[in-house]
């Protein structure tokens, strides 16, 4: 029983899923020719669409008995109304098609006609595809221009469960907070470097210039500066995290600090 119409992200990852299997039974398929004698590897390498061909019909045949693609089946989603003579009407649109028109253009290749006309129709094809995934991703709905075609819409085997984690999107905030961190970990030492610098090198009349956003803490300029919205003293973010300094009070006017902090554009911490 389907429950829902799936996510889109769900159908582009079943979408990515099936080209990867292809591809690793076609990059099989190479691996064979190669370890094969050179008198053999050469009438395997005439034949070699036609046995991607086969691997692709095996493929298919799990769309017959299961009704759903091996990429669908991991993302735990199928087509709706998908009879087998629309699985054959897919297969014969998705792979068939293309495999004879390639053969046409290469047995063909002094028809220069054919051969314009062949290009021709698949950068068409591939412009409408392009158009349609946009499409797509704007709005939902089918994922592919094929799909639409024949009228088949993923939707979810088992119902959605609220929290799901979807672990490319926790890895890539994973990803983002240890940048944050290490990035607030490296700004200090990059200050400290700075003012070492400005000193040796710098202008008596720069060192002179006062500073607005001197740390109540370590007395440097402050490096991500945090405002104790209490009396707008001003210190550093890793001063006043780290408890470094600033604990419950401001060190100058006693004034309760944490955690009422803002950084200097107003956005609050805790």
């Amino acid at each position: 029983m389907l429950h829902s119409e799936c996510l889109r992200v769900d159908q582009l990852d079943a979408n990515v899923l099936d080209t990867d299997i292809e591809e690793t039974l076609h990059s099989q398929i190479d691996q064979l020719i190669q370890t094969v004698p050179v008198n053999a590897a050469r009438y395997l390498e005439r034949i070699r669409p036609e046995l991607c061909i086969l691997c692709d019909a095996a493929l298919w045949t799990t769309r017959i008995y299961t009704g759903a693609s091996p990429g669908q089946h991991l993302m735990d989603i199928r087509y709706k109304d998908y009879p087998n003579n629309k699985v054959f009407t897919h297969f014969t649109i998705s792979i068939l098609l293309p495999y004879f028109g390639n053969r046409l253009s290469n047995f063909n290749s002094n028809n220069q006609l054919l051969t314009r006309l062949v290009a021709k129709t698949n950068a068409m094809i591939e412009a409408f595809s392009i158009l349609h995934h946009l499409h797509f991703l704007r709005s939902g709905g089918y994922s592919t221009l094929l799909e639409k075609f024949l009228d088949m819409r993923n939707w979810n085997v088992n119902p959605r469960i609220m929290g799901e984690v979807n672990y490319d999107t926790q890895n890539r905030e994973l990803l983002w907070h240890t940048f944050r961190d290490a990035l607030l970990l490296l700004w200090p030492l990059f200050r400290a470097a700075q003012n070492l610098y400005q000193r040796r090198y710098a202008s008596s009349s720069s060192l002179n210039e006062p500073d607005a956003t001197i740390c109540i803490v370590c007395g440097e300029p402050a490096t991500v500066p945090v405002k104790l919205t209490e009396c707008s003293h001003s210190t550093c973010y890793w001063c006043a995290t780290s408890g470094k300094g600033v604990k419950k009070e401001c060190q100058i006017c006693k004034a309760p600090s944490l955690p009422k902090m803002e950084f200097a554009k107003g956005t609050k911490i805790q």
